[in-house]
């Protein structure tokens, strides 16, 4: 579950020690922000609806953001991957049709051997009696 932070703003004269949204204990000073867990920012406002009041809507934390923005990038890096070896592929495919290329049964690697088909993970089939 994601947690929602809000900004909330000290408008009253007094200091308010509370938690942000990475979780360190800090001092709200007057007229500053601060932004905290969507919960604990509610509970101070209607707690001292006088002194505190929200300065933001709730949104998504910084740190889920940043970790959305870093699985965007993570993706889009994949899919680039996959898109270039596609890209191989269908030029080795062509190069075969147009005859370029001998087909083979197995592609040598630099070492002259051929390449062997890669075990899969997991249990075995079972044994048909």
């Amino acid at each position: 579950m994601e947690e929602k932070t809000m900004i909330v703003t000290n408008k009253g004269k007094r200091s308010w020690p509370v938690k942000n949204a990475a979780g360190e204990d800090i001092t709200l000073q007057p007229t500053d922000s601060v932004e905290m867990t969507e919960i604990a920012a509610l509970r101070l406002i209607n707690g001292y609806p006088q002194d505190i009041a929200p300065a933001g809507p709730a949104t998504m934390s910084s740190a889920t953001l940043a970790r959305e923005e870093q699985s965007l990038r993570d993706r889009i890096t994949n899919v680039e991957k996959r898109e270039k070896a596609v890209k191989e592929r269908e030029d080795t495919v062509e190069a075969k049709e147009l005859g370029l290329v001998a087909p083979s049964l197995g592609e040598k690697k630099n070492d002259d051997t051929l390449e062997t088909p890669v075990k899969k993970p997991g249990r075995p089939p079972r044994a048909e009696k």
